[in-house]
């Protein structure tokens, strides 16, 4: 990935902002990398609960306070998506997390989500996830 896009990742962290409490919930749960198996009594990587206005994500273990993106923030990640699609993205300063529609194309990337779930970081890195059931 580009500096360019790394800092433009950097400035949409920067632009998370918390959604009406209505807002529907897509993003807990608990997930890992897209074909990536899991051992039966290992804990999921990535661990995401709703909490009073936006949510907790557990990376390793580890509690990061996680606010959702507002559409200013949304139309930078996905411009050719217009509101009231199937997306919703949290930022924790290190990262986003989103929920799209399967088939949407990953932010400054050539992949298209065929999940649903991603995750993109400060490095520019963008990892497909999968949902745990």
């Amino acid at each position: 990935m580009t500096r360019f896009a790394a800092a433009t990742l950097l400035a949409l962290l920067s632009m998370a902002v918390t959604w009406p409490a209505a807002a529907a919930d897509l993003l807990s749960g608990s997930y890992r990398p897209a074909g990536e198996q899991v051992a039966p009594d290992a804990p999921a990587p990535l661990r995401v609960e709703a909490g009073n206005g936006g949510w907790t994500a557990w990376f390793d273990g580890q509690p990061q306070p996680m606010q959702e993106m507002g559409w200013a923030g949304l139309a930078k990640l996905f411009p050719n998506v217009s509101g009231g699609h199937d997306i919703q993205c949290g930022a924790t300063g290190r990262l986003v997390f989103c929920h799209v529609a399967p088939g949407t194309p990953l932010p400054e990337s050539d992949a298209v989500s065929s999940t649903g779930y991603f995750t993109a970081d400060t490095n520019g890195d963008v990892y497909e996830l999968e949902r745990l059931p």
